[in-house]
């Protein structure tokens, strides 16, 4: 996995790169589109949520591991 800091203001301001399965990307475009969002929303939405499953939270820039 890869994270690289944009230049570009932006309300997300770090990228992440990471190998998947062929169809994941598929996939997370269908589920976005059930949610009628962009894919990258959705893929935050899922990252976050599981995230806090492991009592790992993010405020801000900062990170919670309970």
């Amino acid at each position: 996995m890869q994270i690289v800091e944009s230049k570009a203001a932006s309300r997300f301001p770090a990228r992440m790169e990471m190998r998947v399965p062929a169809a994941l990307r598929h996939a997370v475009e269908i589920a976005a589109e059930r949610q009628n969002t962009k894919a990258a929303e959705w893929a935050r939405r899922a990252l976050l949520s599981a995230l806090a499953a492991e009592g790992i939270r993010l405020r801000g820039s900062n990170i919670d591991a309970a």
